[in-house]
């Protein structure tokens, strides 16, 4: 919802770049009830390249063609669509919104990236770097693929880092919320 998920800051952030970036697209999967007002932000301030995509029960599909995940969260408990994502291949990034993202994402643009939370400029630019910067990218989306690694359940003893709860059995929690895609034959 918007109190958490804040899709609001992931536009406002677009609205920033999107014109230096003509080959980009947004791509904003899921749904809620501030739809109708996100429609209309993009609409208002005349957005390109931004498309709203109803919840998906395969978003793998999505993943497998993007090159970023960006999550503006002003809090995620753990943030499974982090490691969703880095399976998948996807460059992520997010505000610095809790221990759950700081516990996926390292703080020196090794596996993904977070910035100060709220800081609508930080994450902006932060974005703009990784789109130019193929390699950084490339760089990211392979280290985030063995730090997913770190999160199995061989690697776990079978408990939840976090919690220390015991992990009975794997789980595929479903958990998009923004997604930049490149146009592009990357795979």
């Amino acid at each position: 919802t918007y109190v958490d998920k804040r899709v609001d800051r992931l536009l406002k952030v677009w609205k920033k770049i999107y014109k230096r970036f003509p080959e980009w697209e947004l791509l904003i999967i899921g749904s809620g009830p501030e739809d109708t007002a996100f429609k209309q932000y993009v609409a208002e301030n005349n957005l390109s390249r931004v498309e709203f995509i109803k919840f998906t029960p395969t978003p793998e599909l999505y993943y497998k063609e993007s090159e970023i995940l960006c999550l503006t969260s002003d809090f995620e408990g753990f943030g499974m669509v982090l490691l969703e994502a880095q399976q998948y291949g996807c460059a992520t990034m997010a505000f610095d919104c809790s221990y759950g993202v700081r516990d996926i994402l390292s703080p020196n643009w090794d596996n993904g990236v977070f910035v100060p939370n709220g800081n609508i400029n930080a994450y902006a630019k932060a974005l703009s770097k990784l789109m130019e910067d193929e390699e950084l990218r490339r760089k990211i989306q392979k280290n985030g693929f063995d730090n997913v690694k770190r999160f199995t359940i061989e690697n776990s003893d079978n408990f939840c880092p976090n919690c220390g709860i015991k992990i009975e059995r794997s789980a595929y929690i479903s958990n998009i919320k923004c997604l930049y895609s490149k146009r592009s034959d990357y795979k």
